[in-house]
């Protein structure tokens, strides 16, 4: 009996260990979430208007096979889910997986109605870089601003057409990106939790 407790134990193991992914695929993974707040001019009740996007998407990093340097890495998001609330219109749904752009640091998100956010991951680092500092940054503003929702509620009173478009207008934000942990650590966990119920069994049979 022993002797198949123990290699069931070593198939588990084995298969905990082989379904952990190489860290040269991905150095960290990160879950960021937090709210932009898009206050506005003095057209709503109650005044001013307010726009608040919910996000949240995960951040991981990876060398981008569409160029840079080998050895370097660039942040790659993933799963983006937005919600919102206030006057402006939509700004709920999912982004697209791909990598900050490499020119300006920045994964741009928008709504159904013309409106763009920038968020700036990392704000300040090189876009070719390996990441030293954990965890990343993140931050926001406004980018374009056509629809005539973000026209009426946002812009100051009297802007003309050429307010409206790449206005580039830091957001207030807050965000909190904590560090996921990689499916090597809960193979560790799993591998502890079968060792332990192991040892207990031997010990009942002993019994």
């Amino acid at each position: 009996m022993n002797r198949i407790v123990g290699s069931v134990f070593a198939a588990i193991l084995f298969a905990l260990l082989n379904s952990a992914p190489a860290k040269a695929d991905s150095l960290s993974l990160y879950f960021a979430t937090g709210q932009i707040f898009l206050k506005g001019n003095n057209t709503c009740t109650p005044s001013p208007c307010t726009e608040i996007i919910t996000v949240s998407f995960n951040i991981d990093f990876r060398h981008n096979p569409n160029g840079g340097p080998p050895g370097n890495t660039w942040p790659f998001i993933s799963n983006f889910v937005s919600s919102w609330s206030g006057p402006m219109g939509t700004f709920a749904g999912t982004g697209t997986d791909r990598f900050v752009s490499d020119q300006q640091n920045i994964y741009t998100f928008g709504d159904s109605i013309g409106d763009a956010i920038d968020l700036h991951v990392s704000a300040g680092v090189p876009a070719f870089f390996t990441p030293t500092v954990f965890p990343p940054t993140v931050s926001a503003d406004l980018w374009n601003c056509t629809s005539s929702p973000c026209i009426q509620f946002i812009l100051p009173p009297g802007t003309g057409p050429s307010g409206q478009l790449a206005i580039r207008r830091g957001l207030a934000s807050q965000f909190t990106v904590t560090e996921v942990p990689e499916l090597s650590t809960f193979a560790l966990l799993g591998f502890g939790i079968v060792g332990i119920g192991v040892v207990r069994f031997r010990k009942r049979v002993k019994d």
